[in-house]
């Protein structure tokens, strides 16, 4: 007869093995931002060229708070310093695009006002007054986008030395940055990332089309990220802003 007293290891429950589907609490937030690790990927930094110079500081201050529990995959800084002038040039660009395509939208929406009070037979008055207010709304957006885009970015440059970002994430990563794979852990690592990539294991399969080793950019920060975790035996709070489906 069978001891039922003695704990069987074979028997499991609803989140053994499946525990990556269970939707953390405020309590597992609260544990891994005081006892964890918090590590942002390359594109939550290179917003820091992105947003507003309010949620700028917001975000700087949200790492410098961090200290010791910062903590950066070596891979993430490759992919920060390879797309920061490109980033910076786009930032000063978005403004522009954005009221350019706010004009566009106007017309577009005067457009669908005409077509709509033709059909219904609107008064010339009810029309012009729709009109007209139409125009001032899309106006006023406009030049909210220019005065932020005007303001906001244009005294970021490429110039490490001035640039306002660096100087804030030189301190807040000094010590917090782990370190590269060795040549024999990277070619290894690179065969072994590629055959994800190919069998659409995640993270990072969506980047199959990037040039050189870019497809395997995601798993060397994933690894980086597990290594640096089973050695501090804590839990992790990854940060990032991609949307894709391999995350």
């Amino acid at each position: 007869m069978t001891n039922t007293t003695e704990t069987d290891t074979n028997v499991r429950g609803l989140f053994d093995d499946f525990g990556a589907f269970r939707t953390p609490t405020t309590a597992d937030f609260d544990s891994v931002l005081t006892n964890g690790l918090v590590t942002p990927d390359a594109n939550a930094l290179l917003n820091l060229y992105r947003y507003t110079e309010q949620a700028r500081a917001d975000l700087l201050a949200a790492l410098g708070a961090l200290g010791d529990r910062l903590w950066i995959p070596h891979q993430v800084l490759v992919e920060f310093w390879r797309n920061r002038e490109t980033t910076i040039s786009e930032a000063r660009s978005t403004s522009a695009k954005a009221a350019q395509e706010m004009s566009g939208h106007s017309v577009q929406t005067v457009q669908t006002l005409r077509t709509w009070a033709n059909r219904v037979a609107l008064s010339d008055d009810d029309f012009e007054d729709l009109h007209d207010r139409l125009s001032e709304v899309f106006e006023e957006v406009r030049k909210k986008i220019n005065e932020v885009g005007e303001g906001e970015w244009q005294h970021i440059g490429h110039d490490t030395s001035t640039d306002p970002v660096i100087a804030k994430l030189e301190p807040a990563l000094t010590g917090r940055v782990g370190p590269s794979f060795s040549p024999e852990d990277r070619a290894a690592l690179t065969a072994l990332g590629q055959k994800r990539v190919d069998q659409r294991v995640p993270p990072g399969y969506m980047d199959a089309k990037k040039d050189g080793n870019g497809a395997v950019g995601d798993f060397f920060v994933w690894e980086q990220l597990l290594r640096e975790a089973s050695r501090r035996q804590c839990d992790v709070l990854f940060v990032t802003a991609d949307a894709k489906e391999d995350w």
